[in-house]
């Protein structure tokens, strides 16, 4: 389990550094978090599925909005 949760860092880290530079709310990797999950937020939520899925990367909606 160690390596799984070391090789999901890895892969958080890679997705923070190649996705900087977009207009997406990211999350902190240094948080020693396990990334089962890597919650990206963006304001043109279904844009960037469509876009990811015609590459053949798989999201899903595990949230719902949170609207204050």
């Amino acid at each position: 389990i160690a390596q799984l949760t070391e090789q999901r860092r890895e892969v958080a880290e890679c997705l923070n550094t190649e996705l900087r530079d977009l207009p997406l709310r990211l999350p902190a990797t240094d948080s020693g978090h396990c990334w089962h999950l890597f919650m990206i937020r963006t304001n043109k939520r279904d844009a960037l599925m469509g876009h990811l899925k015609a590459h053949d990367i798989a999201t899903a909606v595990h949230y719902p909005p949170i609207i204050v």
